[in-house]
Order: C-alpha cells, then sequence, then structure tokens
C-alpha cells in the first residue's frame, strides 16, 4: 500500500483576498508562506483594469508575483520563513494580499525625485512617513496629490488609485 495515502499531508483551504478579489487555495498546514505566495502567484488570477480589480468580468487577468506580495491576517503580516501552522491558520481563513508597487514621488521644494517600493495597503501618511525616513525629507504640514487632488494621509494608495508607476507629488 502506497505510505502517502496512509499519511496523507494535513491541508487547510484558506481564501485570498486581493482587494475585494476573493480566490480560494489548497495549501499544506506545513507550507511555509513564501511557498504560499508562490502558490498564490502560480494559481490564482484576479480580473483588475488600470484602476485596480475588476470584480464585474471582463478584465485583464493578471497573477501577483511572489516578490511582490505582503500577506496578511488578522492583522499580522505573515512572515516569509514561517509556516501556516505556526500561525495557526484555520480552514476557511482570509489572508489580504498586498502588492508591492514602485511610485514615483516628486518632492518639489526640495527639487528632488525619488522612487519607492511600498504596498497598495500602505497609507498616504505611511508613504510619508517611508520618504522621511529613507531620505530626510521634513514632511509635516506637506501634503501628496495625485492629479490635482490631495489625498487623505489616511487613505490607502490603492484607494486613491495610485497603480505602479504613478508620480506623486510632495507640496507644501
Amino acid at each position: 500500500m502506497d505510505p502517502d495515502v496512509m499519511n496523507p499531508v494535513p491541508t487547510v483551504e484558506i481564501k485570498v483576498n486581493w482587494q475585494g478579489a476573493i480566490g480560494t487555495l489548497v495549501v499544506p498546514y506545513s507550507a511555509r508562506i513564501i511557498e504560499v505566495k508562490l502558490l498564490i502567484s502560480q494559481t490564482l488570477t484576479f480580473p483588475v483594469t488600470a484602476d485596480g480589480p475588476d470584480l464585474s468580468w471582463p478584465g485583464i487577468v493578471v497573477p501577483i508575483a511572489a516578490d511582490r506580495q505582503e500577506l496578511s491576517w488578522e492583522g499580522l503580516v505573515l512572515e516569509d520563513q514561517l509556516t501556516v501552522q505556526s500561525y495557526n491558520i484555520p480552514a476557511n481563513a482570509t489572508i489580504l494580499v498586498f502588492n508591492k508597487i514602485k511610485v514615483g514621488i516628486s518632492i518639489v521644494a526640495n527639487n528632488l525625485y525619488c522612487e519607492v517600493f511600498v504596498y497598495h495597503g500602505t497609507t498616504v501618511g505611511e508613504l510619508k512617513a517611508k520618504i522621511h525616513a529613507d531620505y530626510g525629507v521634513d514632511v509635516a504640514h506637506k501634503v501628496v496629490r495625485k492629479e490635482n487632488r490631495n489625498l487623505d494621509d489616511r487613505a490607502t494608495l490603492w484607494s486613491a488609485r495610485v497603480v505602479e508607476g504613478t508620480v506623486l507629488l510632495l507640496l507644501g
């Protein structure tokens, strides 16, 4: 008798949520998070438009590359080297996927242009904090603007329709 039949690898079915688009994935309970990211990139696709997910088909179906993902479950950012089991993720749990994008920032007061990698789930305030930490730019009392519209510091980049390659202005 085949030993794999007698001792099957325990698996768990999880839901994967990317900006409201839901997919289902069956993963070994012992899978490391990086392996879950690879499965997401290889097996799940989401309908999208230039503005983000399009939940009313048709749209272009795009996989999310593993190196561009951040996974979160119950408010925890899941670390690549840990396993589904180490987080005790139950069946039918929903894991959120944030994808990393490259955004251009034109800092008007300093006559500086930079590019940063951030997640769609990053808030505008967190983006400003990253600019301060990475480039030493004073961001107090400054606003981020996209297409002649000031963005709220509490808004996520994806809700503000910031996508890969978007150039934002930091003004103030």
